[in-house]
């Protein structure tokens, strides 16, 4: 498994995590734990396969958490 798909899954896991008021949890974990996601997906005009999505979700989360966003 890849440190990125590690890392989303890690934060998918955080119920703390604001990334998760923005996306479907589930329907992300599924994506990430298909053995082929990581290498095919196409997503965003297919600029990006499974590895890129995730590393964008963890970059969300990870500006979310820095500026303190929070979403009501």
């Amino acid at each position: 498994m890849s440190a990125v798909k590690t890392r989303l899954l890690e934060r998918l896991d955080d119920a703390s995590s604001p990334l998760l008021q923005l996306i479907d949890g589930k329907k992300v974990r599924q994506i990430a734990e298909t053995a082929d996601a990581s290498t095919n997906l196409p997503w965003f005009g297919q600029l990006m396969s499974g590895p890129q999505l995730f590393a964008y979700l963890l970059q969300v989360d990870y500006w979310l958490r820095s500026y303190k966003v929070r979403l009501v």
